[in-house]
């Protein structure tokens, strides 16, 4: 049974490679072609929880709701407290638009790793793992986007 389920998901990679859709070759590429794909949906308003997990302050660790209408923040919910949180940088309450330019800036930047998980339907990235320096002490982030609603 395994065998078969390994046998399937290496058809339907080569099936995609070979549309050229979503190739994993280079987190970059991937990365673009899935922005690519969310504009294409053309969804404006949403809400999602967002989490930043690093050593950077702010409210580190903590679940953010963000409502975003007309591709604006309209607001941002602390979860735990259902309030607003105690101090949100500007970057860290994103749109999904401005977190695929943010990622694209930290490719730009030369991190040492990236890693993507991204979302099958909508397709922004839920999980990210950044390293920015080999070997540095508390230089990674980790980010997760999670409970997605479009409101078309």
């Amino acid at each position: 049974m395994r065998y078969r389920a390994l046998v399937g998901l290496a058809v339907v990679s080569a099936l995609l490679s070979s549309c050229g859709l979503f190739t994993g070759s280079d987190p970059e590429d991937d990365l673009q072609e899935r922005r690519q794909a969310w504009l294409a949906l053309g969804i404006t308003d949403y809400s999602f929880d967002f989490v930043r997990s690093c050593f950077c302050g702010g409210p580190a660790g903590r679940t953010l709701r963000i409502v975003v209408r007309s591709k604006q923040i309209v607001s941002v919910t602390d979860v735990q407290t259902g309030g607003p949180p105690p101090f949100t940088p500007m970057a860290w309450a994103v749109t999904i638009d401005d977190f695929f330019v943010e990622l694209q800036r930290e490719i730009n930047r030369g991190v040492d790793k990236i890693d993507f998980t991204f979302d099958p339907t909508f397709h922004f990235p839920t999980r990210v793992e950044i390293d920015r320096v080999k070997n540095a002490i508390d230089d990674e982030q980790a980010m997760s986007l999670s409970n997605f609603v479009s409101q078309r």
